[in-house]
């Protein structure tokens, strides 16, 4: 089923894939849908503050509840499909599904409701507003029973546990003042008790940067929403394990060490080093910036400086020598043996510089005097090369470029292998561990996984329309993670199918909480990412229930 600009209402076949009807009858784009809990009924809504009723046997019209006079924003049949909750930018409603009629106007939040769930036994409606609040109300009377206030933004999702004992809302990461955006954007509430008994994950929507442990344990993600932020994220259980702060103004380009012990951010005038266990400062490299990386063994880190690249000792955290490099290089990447610095820049081109040469050159010089020592200039892209990846045996370079290309270059002979055409500017590329799959992101477009050794294309997921700047494979190669909005994770199997992302659907989720892989029977109950992303007026959240244990 999905729902689109026009008023058009598709239904699909899920087993096929091929769509099987088209309902049309709003004059504004759809914002709403909701089955009935026996499916036989389909109720939409829209920007036209309409309301309709189709029965899924006949595809026909069965009714318009009219009664809103702004956008429908959300949708919910009870669970004995008598009852329809509405939410609209002008509140919320019930309605009789059988007479199509208004049974009560729920007058509790000071704004729009972008959010309306039932709970299991149908006698409790939970709406989340614009206001900031979640409001119970008691469906036979249509009485608030509770206002649930913690939320710092605007409440875009709420859903009840299959017990009815808990209830989980969400809030948008936009609607409130820069300060909200550091609190937890999801919430778990006990019903009965009316009180909040767990929270999780930032309302993050800028992730410009992310990176991998070693080890696949963590991912550290730079969120531009708030400048100089830096989350560390616990893989298993979704949780954060620390907010590193210090820089004034963004950060970039977050790299772990190849022990995973270090953690080097990069700002505007300085790069820090941090201690990956206590997660403090241990080193300030000052005068340098953007796109830190260290060598395969560790014990050196490249950086620009100011329009030159810096290699310095990490154990000294002093600087060993000086490459030139022209206007405009970004992007630095080490190859697997150490011998050679990558770069991409405003030229156009990929340039490759000679590590040991240059750390030779140094030691008569001095490491302040710039040294000349570019093996090849890799030339082809027809626009900045803003992303650079080694294959894992060095043998391949993949260079990503706002041309719309992504190009793959043979180390040995400095030669083009293959160019790979995308959809938008490609800002972010990165090859599988296993070396056989390269995926890219990037603005305008869906992430794409390609075959390496045919160069065709193999998956597409996560389409959007905005700008997306990072991306990287877990060391174990299967997850994906990505960054925009939020923070994604995608499981990624040898199959063809590609890509999915994981939640309990296989659709992209934000996973600021909770990461669970495919095929996994869950310990324990949990909450999983709402769909399809946490700043959409409609959304659901999917949970895994805990499998009891077998009997003896």
């Amino acid at each position: 089923m999905s729902g689109g600009i026009g008023g058009a209402i598709k239904l699909w076949d899920v087993a096929t894939h091929e769509e099987i009807a088209t309902f049309t009858g709003h004059e504004a784009s759809l914002t709403g849908l909701a089955f009935s809990p026996d499916a036989a009924i389909l109720a939409s809504g829209g920007r036209d503050g309409a309301i309709k009723l189709w029965e899924v046997a006949t595809r026909q019209e069965i009714a318009t509840l009219a009664g809103h006079t702004a956008d429908v924003n959300s949708l919910a049949f009870s669970p004995n499909g008598s009852v329809l909750a509405s939410g609209s930018d002008d509140g919320a409603k019930m309605w009789s599904v059988e007479t199509g009629r208004e049974i009560a106007a729920l007058a509790g939040h000071e704004g729009g409701v972008n959010a309306v769930a039932f709970s299991p036994d149908g006698r409790s409606l939970a709406t989340g507003g614009a206001d900031h609040t979640v409001v119970l109300w008691d469906v036979a009377t249509a009485r608030e029973t509770a206002a649930l206030t913690a939320h710092g933004g605007p409440v875009i999702m709420v859903a009840f546990d299959p017990n009815g004992g808990a209830l989980v809302s969400g809030r948008s990461a936009r609607g409130g003042s820069e300060a909200d955006l550091t609190e937890d954007a999801i919430r778990v509430w006990d019903v009965a008790a009316r009180r909040q008994t767990a929270s999780f994950g930032p309302a993050s929507s800028a992730v410009r940067w992310l990176t991998f442990s070693p080890d696949g344990q963590t991912l550290v993600a730079a969120d531009w929403s708030r400048a100089g932020q830096i989350v560390v994220w616990d893989i298993a259980s979704g949780s954060r394990v620390a907010t590193l702060t210090g820089y004034v103004d963004k950060v970039w380009s977050p790299v772990f060490s190849p022990d995973g012990s270090i953690l080097g951010t990069g700002g505007a005038d300085e790069v820090t080093l941090w201690d990956a266990i206590t997660w403090r400062p241990t080193a300030i490299l000052p005068g340098v910036g953007r796109y830190p990386t260290f060598s395969p063994d560790g014990a050196t880190l490249a950086t620009l400086v100011d329009q030159d690249i810096a290699l310095w000792d990490v154990a000294s955290a002093r600087r060993v020598a000086t490459l030139a490099a022209p206007d405009g290089a970004r992007a630095l990447t080490f190859s697997p043996d150490g011998t050679m610095l990558a770069g991409g820049g405003s030229d156009y081109a990929v340039r490759l510089w000679d590590v040991p040469m240059a750390l030779n050159a140094a030691r008569t010089h001095g490491p302040d005097v710039r040294v000349w020592v570019e093996m090849a200039a890799l030339t082809g892209h027809d626009g900045i090369i803003p992303t650079l990846a080694f294959s894992p045996d060095g043998a391949l370079l993949a260079s990503g470029s706002r041309d719309a290309t992504v190009k793959l270059w043979d180390i040995a002979t400095g030669g083009e292998v293959a160019s790979l055409q995308y959809d938008g500017r490609a800002y972010a590329v990165d090859f599988r561990p296993d070396g056989r799959t390269v995926a890219v992101d990037g603005l305008g477009s869906s992430a794409r996984l390609w075959d390496v050794a045919s160069g065709q294309q193999i998956a597409t997921f996560g389409e959007h329309w905005d700008f997306h700047y990072t991306l990287d494979f877990s060391p174990d190669g299967y997850l994906l993670a990505t960054g925009s909005d939020g923070v994604y994770l995608w499981g990624v199997t040898d199959s063809q199918i590609g890509p999915t992302a994981v939640d309990a659907r296989g659709r992209a989720g934000a996973t600021w909480a909770r990461v669970k892989r495919d095929a996994m029977t869950p310990s324990k109950t949990a909450f999983l990412p709402n769909y399809p992303n946490p700043f959409n007026p409609e959304t659901w959240i999917p949970f895994d229930l805990r499998s009891p244990p077998p009997s003896r």
